[in-house]
């Protein structure tokens, strides 16, 4: 539920921010020559900056918006997209690379905010892992240390094949390899599938980011973990169904 309440801010943001920056580039339009190109380039700005603090792709597409909207409507010649007056040149470029630098800072803001919330639950899980204490609990601890970057992600069983997202390979994810480039992996906006290894379960596992619009980096090895403790729970309940294919 908050996934989808997430998107739906997201969605009306990046629709509502850019539909503000052409009105505004047309109602000015009618007074550009007492305004002049660079007073509703600031008034663009502002309206560019407050879409990529809320949402780094708001952010993004206001931007581009406002750029072509300003290029169309004030810079000559008026109502094409050629620019024939240097100020006006840059003064359309250093507003989409406004917009442009203010959305990449808001999403490595979001990205590294989740990442810090869940790396000190990891350092708490990890203390946890001193203690002498029952089997069970002492496993799900362990878990709990390890799965920080798992907190970045929603997942859920699908039937295998039925959906068309990047699959994670499981190259790079043994210990000797940790700290190699090919550890890390990247979780894309949309998703991303694991492949359960045992054919008889016909099961896919997804993942995708819980932060609607992030794409946050996650260790190879934490994945296939995860993975791997899912199929071994689907193994012992009987697979989908309650039972296992021959």
């Amino acid at each position: 539920m908050g996934r989808r309440i997430a998107c739906v801010k997201r969605s009306i943001a990046i629709l509502l921010f850019p539909l503000v920056a052409l009105a505004v580039a047309i109602a000015t339009s009618s007074v550009r020559d007492s305004m002049g190109v660079a007073n509703t380039a600031l008034v663009l700005a502002a309206i560019i900056v407050g879409a990529a603090v809320i949402d780094w792709t708001a952010g993004l597409v206001t931007a581009c918006v406002g750029a072509i909207a300003l290029n169309y409507f004030h810079t000559e010649p008026i109502h094409s997209l050629r620019i024939t007056r240097t100020p006006d040149i840059f003064a359309v470029i250093l507003l989409a690379a406004l917009g442009t630098a203010v959305s990449t800072a808001t999403a490595l803001r979001v990205s590294e905010r989740m990442r810090s919330y869940h790396s000190s639950l990891s350092q708490a899980a990890a203390t946890e892992l001193r203690k002498k204490q029952h089997a069970p609990a002492l496993w799900r601890a362990a878990i709990d240390a390890e799965s920080f970057d798992l907190g970045l992600l929603d997942a859920h069983l699908v039937p295998s094949g039925s959906v068309r997202l990047p699959v994670i390979a499981r190259h790079g994810s043994t210990p000797d390899e940790q700290l190699s480039f090919h550890e890390m992996v990247t979780i894309p906006a949309t998703g991303a599938v694991v492949v359960l290894r045992d054919p008889r379960l016909h099961m896919d596992l997804v993942v995708e980011p819980r932060e609607a619009g992030t794409s946050p980096d996650v260790r190879r090895s934490t994945i296939f973990m995860f993975a791997d403790s899912v199929e071994l729970s689907l193994t012992h309940v009987g697979g989908q169904n309650g039972r296992l294919s021959a």
